[in-house]
């Protein structure tokens, strides 16, 4: 009796984590439509999360199934871009000094993202469980980034944060690692 229950309750997990994926693929284009999705390129957005923060995310399942040739490298030229797009809008005011950054990590070391002006530190345990809730979807993407079956090693993962002001006291570093991952042959336009 206690197996068929912990059997059950395993299979409803599933069923809603599977049930959040999908829809999260099919309302990408409403919520870039309506603006809950703000993108600086075409797969780094940001989205609200709560009073004065944004979510830094690179791409939905939507984003990838919608690109041609995704690897590493274009990932990289997406976030280059995405995050020079992002410096613009809070130059220009579209986003606020003061408004709180954070999003999880784990293909950049912690070196160079704190270089940019992020705070690296350890997910938190309701955040691994986020992340766990995505990995499978994660681990797919991986995988056709890569072009071969590949699994994220969760003790890579790391939550990122900063404020609008951190990024722009800290572009010079930015621009320079942009124009390292934005190669000619590479270069995304937003």
């Amino acid at each position: 009796m206690i197996l068929a229950t912990i059997g059950l309750s395993l299979l409803w997990v599933f069923v809603a984590v599977l049930a959040f994926r999908v829809g999260r693929y099919i309302t990408t284009p409403l919520f870039k439509r309506l603006g809950l999705y703000r993108y600086y390129s075409p797969m780094f957005f940001t989205q609200p999360f709560g009073s004065g923060r944004l979510e830094l995310h690179l791409g939905t399942t939507w984003d990838f199934f919608g690109q041609k040739n995704v690897s590493q490298q274009i990932l990289l030229s997406h976030l280059g871009v995405g995050i020079k797009g992002l410096l613009d809008a809070i130059r220009a005011g579209e986003v606020p000094m003061d408004t709180k950054l954070r999003g999880t990590m784990y293909f950049l070391s912690s070196h160079t993202i704190e270089r940019f002006g992020f705070v690296v530190r350890k997910p938190l345990p309701l955040e691994y469980v986020a992340f766990l809730s995505n990995y499978i979807e994660i681990c797919l993407l991986q995988s056709i980034v890569r072009r071969r079956l590949s699994f994220i090693d969760i003790r890579k993962v790391r939550m990122i944060n900063a404020t609008a002001q951190d990024l722009v006291e800290n572009e010079n570093s930015l621009n320079s690692a942009i124009k390292r991952v934005t190669t000619p042959r590479n270069v995304v336009t937003s």
